[in-house]
Parts: C-alpha cells; structure tokens; sequence
C-alpha cells in the first residue's frame, strides 16, 4: 500500500504569471480494509473529490500525471462538461466511441413504410 497526496488548486493570471492557488490540499488513501471486496479505488475517491468542489458544469481543467490518465476519470469528467490534461499511459488506447442507436417503434416504422410506399405509387402514376 504506498502513500498517495493530492492537492486541487486554482490556476490564476498576475501581473502576467500563472500562478497555482492551493484549494483543497488532501491525503487520499485506501484506509483499513476489512474486506476484499472493497472496490472504491484511488480514482474513485479523487473523481468524487473533484466533483464536490466542481459543482457546476464550468469546463474545468484537470491536470495531472499518467496515475489519472483512465477510463473511469475521462467519463468521469467529461460527463460534467470538465476536460483532462495528461500524458497517456503506455497501456492507452484511444477510439471514438459509437454512434447512439435509436430505438424504432414498430408502428412508426410501418407508417414510414407506408409513406414511402404512397409517395412512389404517387410518383409512378405521374
């Protein structure tokens, strides 16, 4: 079990320089495991951090090293409208993700059949 510190800060513009104002600065561990079967990670502790300090869908900007770089974060943040800036891990693999299909009803389905079907007998007897 090694030893794992976070800290959330806030990049701000003076006088010119970026500067990194700490907000949260916090100690995220796996605690005493009575069981096996815990399955809150690391990752799940820090997403849940973020998304009480980030309460509105701002567009927020997670830097971090190639530790958070993972599926569970990127959905994650991007499901609050939040965006990640990391190095990809050696393991990553990148995809677009499919297309939503659309649940058809069948009677919509027949109806449409059947307009296309009058258009083209309409279209035919011209």
């Amino acid at each position: 079990m090694g030893h794992s510190f976070q800290v959330i800060g806030l990049l701000c513009m003076v006088n010119r320089y970026a500067l990194c104002v700490p907000l949260i600065a916090a100690r995220i561990h796996e605690g005493l495991l009575f069981s096996a079967k815990a399955k809150t990670t690391l990752l799940d502790k820090m997403l849940k951090l973020l998304q009480e300090l980030l309460v509105d869908n701002s567009g927020a900007y997670f830097i971090v090293d190639a530790y958070y770089c993972s599926s569970k974060i990127v959905k994650g943040l991007v499901d609050k409208n939040h965006h990640l800036i990391t190095r990809a891990r050696s393991n990553a693999v990148a995809y677009e993700s499919p297309p939503k299909i659309l649940s058809v009803n069948e009677e919509d389905l027949e109806n449409t059949e059947r307009n296309l079907s009058s258009k083209i007998a309409s279209e035919k007897t011209k």
